[in-house]
């Protein structure tokens, strides 16, 4: 078990969990992974597989037991036949609007994230962004 996976099971049981769904800083996690020679995705799978599941928000990560009943099941069909379908439609609007004021900085540290994501993860991504331009 990785310094980091150690790090977010103390937190969120000392906020709860199991009991409770407990949110923690996305990137707070992130540079500790960064840190730590870690990928964010390898340590979420790892932490999946102790039964603490998690969805990344914008600025939060929530780690919870079991998912909500309604949520799951919608979320079982939408995966079904578009992976990434529990995004909101504008989720990538805003995202390309964010990214136009940011520094050069911030805009290594996107491309870090997306560098750390799955070629599956990244190919979704891309074929997102592509329908959102109207290419297919």
């Amino acid at each position: 078990m990785s310094v980091v996976e150690e790090s977010i099971l103390k937190s969120i049981q000392k906020n709860g969990f199991p009991e409770k769904m407990v949110q923690l800083p996305f990137r707070s996690i992130f540079n500790s992974c960064k840190k730590h020679g870690v990928k964010l995705s390898d340590v979420l799978k790892q932490l999946h597989e102790q039964q603490v599941y998690s969805e990344i928000g914008e600025e939060k990560i929530l780690f919870f037991r079991e998912k909500p009943v309604q949520k799951q099941e919608q979320d079982s069909d939408q995966q079904a036949t578009d992976p990434m379908g529990g995004m909101p439609d504008d989720f990538f609007k805003t995202a390309m609007d964010q990214m136009k004021n940011m520094d050069p900085e911030q805009l290594k540290q996107v491309k870090e994230q997306v560098m750390n994501m799955s070629p599956q993860e990244r190919s979704e991504l891309m074929n997102k962004a592509k329908g959102m331009f109207g290419k297919k």
